[in-house]
C-alpha cells in the first residue's frame, strides 16, 4: 500500500516538472520579449536627437558646434591692428615761404623742389587701428599714423640777408601724422578674410630746417595739411583663433598717392565671431 502511494506521488510530480519546464519556456519567451522590447526602445532612442540642450552656459551646452558662442551678436567684436605702411605722394610744399629768427634779426626763405614734378615722396609710418566688427561683414575703424619721410622733401633758399651775412638753411627731417576713419565690408574664404574699404581723413606733414647764422643755431618748420580719401583692398589670414596677419593696398581718389601695408591684428572673439 505504501509503495503504491509513493509511486502515485512520483507520477503526480512528473507533470509538475513538465509544467516547470513549460514555465521555463515561458520565461525564455518573456526574456526574449524583453530583449526585443529593449531593442525597440533603443532604436527609438537613437532615432531621436542625441541631445536637446542649447544653453550657452559652458558645461550644459550641447548640440551646438564648437565656438558657436563666438557668433553671438549681442556684443560687438573689438579689433586692434598694429602695423607699418609705405606711403607715396606728391610733395605738398611747392613754393612756400617762411621766416627764421636769429637773435633780433629775422630772415625770409622759400622752399624749392629740385625733383621732377612727377616724382613722389616716400614715407614709412607705423599705424594703429581700432575697429568694431558689425553684422553681415560690415566694420568701422579709426586709424592713427606716425612716421617720417625717407625720400623726397624740399630744399630751402634764403631770400634776405642780415647785417653779418646770410644764414645757411638745410633740410633736417619731415614727420608725417595721419588720422582716418574707415568703413568697409569683408567676406570669409576659409581662414582668409577678404575685404574692401573706404578711408577718409587728413595727413599732416611737418618739414623741419636747421639754420646756422655765425655762432647761432636754430630750427624752423613748415606744416602742410593734406586731405585724404582712399579706396583699399585687404586680406587677413587667421593665424590663430584670435590673431590675424594682414596685407593691404590702396589708392587715393584725390591725387596720385597710394599706400601699401602689413599688419598684425587681435580680435576679442574667436575668428571675429563670424
Amino acid at each position: 500500500m505504501i509503495r503504491a502511494l509513493v509511486v502515485a506521488s512520483v507520477l503526480g510530480a512528473t507533470p509538475a516538472l513538465a509544467d516547470s519546464t513549460c514555465g521555463g519556456s515561458d520565461d525564455s519567451s518573456s526574456s526574449s520579449s524583453s530583449f526585443s522590447s529593449s531593442d525597440s526602445s533603443s532604436s527609438s532612442t537613437t532615432s531621436e536627437p542625441a541631445c536637446v540642450e542649447t544653453s550657452d552656459i559652458h558645461g550644459y551646452r550641447q548640440c551646438t558646434q564648437f565656438g558657436a558662442w563666438g557668433r553671438s551678436t549681442w556684443w560687438p567684436t573689438l579689433e586692434i591692428e598694429l602695423g607699418t605702411a609705405m606711403r607715396k605722394f606728391a610733395s605738398p610744399l611747392g613754393a612756400h615761404t617762411g621766416t627764421v629768427t636769429h637773435g633780433a634779426e629775422s630772415f625770409t626763405y622759400r622752399t624749392i623742389n629740385p625733383r621732377s614734378p612727377s616724382a613722389l615722396d616716400t614715407a614709412i609710418v607705423a599705424d594703429m587701428r581700432v575697429g568694431v566688427g558689425l553684422r553681415h561683414g560690415l566694420y568701422v575703424a579709426l586709424e592713427g599714423e606716425l612716421g617720417g619721410l625717407v625720400t623726397g622733401g624740399a630744399d630751402a633758399e634764403m631770400m634776405s640777408t642780415g647785417e653779418r651775412g646770410t644764414p645757411e638753411l638745410a633740410a633736417s627731417h619731415a614727420m608725417l601724422f595721419g588720422g582716418l576713419a574707415v568703413v568697409g565690408v569683408r567676406a570669409r574664404l576659409g581662414a582668409l578674410d577678404l575685404g574692401v574699404e573706404a578711408a577718409g581723413g587728413v595727413h599732416a606733414l611737418v618739414y623741419t630746417y636747421d639754420s646756422h647764422y655765425l655762432a647761432c643755431e636754430t630750427s624752423t618748420s613748415i606744416s602742410q595739411v593734406m586731405p585724404a580719401l582712399e579706396a583699399r583692398a585687404r586680406a587677413n589670414l587667421w593665424a590663430t583663433p584670435f590673431l590675424t596677419i594682414g596685407v593691404s593696398a590702396g589708392k587715393s581718389v584725390l591725387d596720385r598717392a597710394w599706400v601699401g601695408g602689413l599688419s598684425v591684428g587681435f580680435s576679442s572673439r574667436a575668428f571675429g565671431g563670424r
